[in-house]
């Protein structure tokens, strides 16, 4: 990390002085270039003041003596004692010119003096000023007297600066005598003076350079020793006449040069001793003290003492980064015990599962396993691992074959449709048929959970509950058609015109609803066993009641019957033999008008015995009447049931009638 550190640092740092550095000469370069360009346009404007400066000046020598009284008497006289006296070198040395010429109205040369410096002051002037005043008369040409020209003129002996005035009387008595024009070369000379005079270098070039100058004024810079400024200036006639160059040392270029050199070096002084300050702050109170923190973590992590926690010092980040690491710790140790708490529960729930448990890959090869403990002594895990599907027909044959053949395919579709696959399988050992249930879940991309529980008794129970559905079915259809037959002799007997017919119709109908009355509560019940039989008479009675004493209240039927389970072969009989004994009592036992009261109890009197009784407060029994061999049906009817369930029936005469039966449960 520390390499790491010094890289970053070190790429940092030269970065930021290439960064700075070019910043630095960008700005300071590009303001000193200002000031020094600013400085140059400064004294270029000095030095053509300085020349505008000497134009005015030549013009006003010019009105001066041309309005002298002796220069109008010399034009007009033409005395040359005034050349004598006046025009002198003295006069060209101190008056700075170098052509003094007189002309006459006409712009013809009276005289003209020029001075050499060699020669000193000859009569005559320079050739091509006499060809430039024949082409360019504005020196000559003035509006009135008090006008005049001035300024630079372009000659082929070089550029001059030049101003005429009109000679006049200075009393404005007499005409204009002519015209004056005084001169001076912009040479070598000038520049010399104006150069001392400004303390300034300055040069004048020939008008071809002025005519290519690129503007009105141009500063180079390309030079590292000088930095030069030129200035066009115009001559009387508007165009260029001469190039005027100020040249000066490059003192401010210098000077920011080693400015931004200075101030580099000591910008990477500071920034490698800054860089170096930063690493030792990093390595003390940074670098040193991780290091120590994950010394502290390795040995935790690769001792044998997990409960042992880092040491914390301070209070800054890296002390609260030792109290995260020493919570995290904990945390982790808590999870872990967590886990294999929680790692440990699953085995044992895994274990308590009665199901054979398989992750399969895609291609069938068994990857783990979990056996439950009715296959532990037959299978290990470690031999079911890395084996196939296929293999484990011939070494498992308790196994449900039909697992392995169709186990691939199915293997294949919960893979491909993510949804769980459920197969029936089943297995014939000999001692009855074992089923099972396989069910495939796919756990990820190629691999699926394979669960196989044996669901024998979970079949057998749903083929109870449909074989108990069909019987309850059985018995609805059953009723449904005794109560159409009830229905059928119940028509009968309204339609019968014998008052005997009638009623032995009504008797058999009677018959035919008690059979659909149990049929019902077998229906009704939910195991189909026949209990609630008390309600069963409850119901028996009130429709025997209604039918045969009507809405008449003056009979009533007490009923004490336990619920005690009977099943088809004993209920239906019993419900008959009830039936009969109802129907005799209501019909026989009390005249028309006569009140009375009817009992109905059946109890358990031993374990496998009943004892049903029906007994009335009527008449009594005829003792003509043997009740064992009687001539009506309905007993006849009473005595073969009671010999079909195998019991036994008494008679008592005592206050009324009362029929005992005892018979088995089963």
């Amino acid at each position: 990390m520390l390499r790491r550190i010094l890289l970053f640092t070190g790429v940092t740092l030269i970065v930021m002085l290439v960064f700075i550095s070019f910043a630095t000469r960008t700005v300071l370069m590009d303001g000193f270039s200002t000031l020094e360009k600013g400085l140059v346009e400064t004294n270029l404007a000095r030095v053509q003041n300085a020349i505008a400066h000497e134009i005015g000046s030549l013009g006003m020598t010019t009105s001066a003596w041309a309005s002298w009284d002796e220069t109008y008497r010399f034009v007009v006289r033409r005395n040359m004692s005034y050349v004598e006296s006046n025009i002198r070198s003295g006069m060209f040395s101190n008056l700075d010119l170098d052509v003094v010429l007189f002309l006459d109205t006409r712009g013809a040369l009276i005289y003209g003096a020029t001075v050499d410096p060699l020669k000193g002051v000859g009569r005559g002037v320079p050739p091509g000023l006499m060809g430039w005043l024949a082409a360019h008369p504005l020196l000559t040409g003035h509006a009135n007297t008090s006008s005049g020209a001035e300024g630079i003129i372009q000659l082929p002996e070089g550029p001059m600066l030049a101003a005429a005035r009109l000679i006049i009387d200075p009393r404005h008595a007499h005409a204009v005598g002519g015209t004056l024009l005084m001169g001076r070369f912009l040479d070598d000379r000038e520049a010399s003076r104006l150069s001392r005079g400004l303390k300034l270098t300055i040069s004048f070039l020939p008008p071809s350079l002025a005519v290519a100058a690129q503007g009105p004024t141009t500063i180079d810079d390309h030079r590292t020793d000088v930095i030069t400024g030129s200035a066009v200036l115009k001559a009387i006639d508007g165009s260029p006449a001469v190039l005027v160059r100020v040249e000066f040392p490059r003192d401010i270029h210098r000077q920011a040069e080693t400015t931004a050199r200075y101030f580099i070096a000591w910008l990477l002084v500071i920034g490698v001793v800054f860089s170096a300050v930063v690493l030792l702050v990093i390595q003390v109170t940074v670098l040193s003290r991780l290091h120590q923190l994950s010394a502290g973590v390795l040995s935790i992590g690769t001792g044998s003492q997990p409960g042992r926690r880092v040491a914390v010092k301070g209070r800054d980040q890296i002390a609260y980064l030792g109290a995260a690491i020493n919570g995290m710790l904990e945390a982790l140790e808590g999870s872990t015990d967590q886990l294999r708490r929680s790692e440990q529960r699953n085995q044992a729930f895994l274990g308590a599962i009665p199901d054979l448990i398989l992750r399969v890959s895609r291609d069938g090869t068994i990857i783990d396993a979990n056996l439950p403990a009715q296959y532990r002594l037959a299978m290990q895990t470690s031999t079911l691992k890395g084996a196939r599907l296929g293999e484990l027909a011939a070494r498992y044959p308790f196994l449900p074959q039909n697992l392995f053949a169709d186990g691939p395919e199915a293997i294949e579709r919960a893979l491909t449709e993510g949804a769980p696959v459920v197969l029936r399988l089943s297995l014939d050992p000999g001692s009855g048929t074992q089923h099972f249930q396989a069910n495939i879940a796919a756990s990820g991309d190629a691999e699926v959970i394979v669960v196989v529980r044996e669901v024998t008794s979970e079949k057998r129970v749903e083929e109870t509950q449909r074989h108990d559905i069909l019987v309850k079915e059985i018995h609805h259809r059953v009723k449904n058609n005794l109560q159409v037959i009830s229905s059928l002799l119940s028509l009968q007997a309204s339609a019968a015109q014998d008052p005997e017919t009638r009623a032995l119709l009504n008797e058999s109908r009677d018959r035919v609803r008690s059979m659909a009355l149990i049929h019902e509560k077998l229906f009704r019940s939910s195991d189909g066993s026949g209990g609630g039989y008390a309600q069963y008479v409850r119901d028996l009675a009130d429709q025997l009641l209604k039918s045969y004493k009507g809405d008449s209240t003056a009979v009533g039927i007490d009923i004490d019957v336990a619920d005690i389970p009977m099943d088809l072969d004993l209920s239906v009989p019993v419900g008959l033999i009830v039936n009969e004994l109802l129907t005799n009592a209501l019909a026989h036992a009390f005249p028309p008008g006569r009140p009375g009261r009817i009992s109905v109890r059946m109890k358990r009197t031993a374990d496998t015995r009943l004892e049903l009784s029906v007994t009335d407060d009527g008449v009594g029994f005829p003792q003509e009447i043997d009740y064992k061999n009687p001539t009506s049906l309905g007993l006849r009817i009473v005595n073969i049931l009671v010999q079909q369930i195998r019991g036994t029936i008494t008679l008592e005469r005592k206050s009324g009638t009362s029929f005992r039966i005892t018979f088995p449960i089963g």
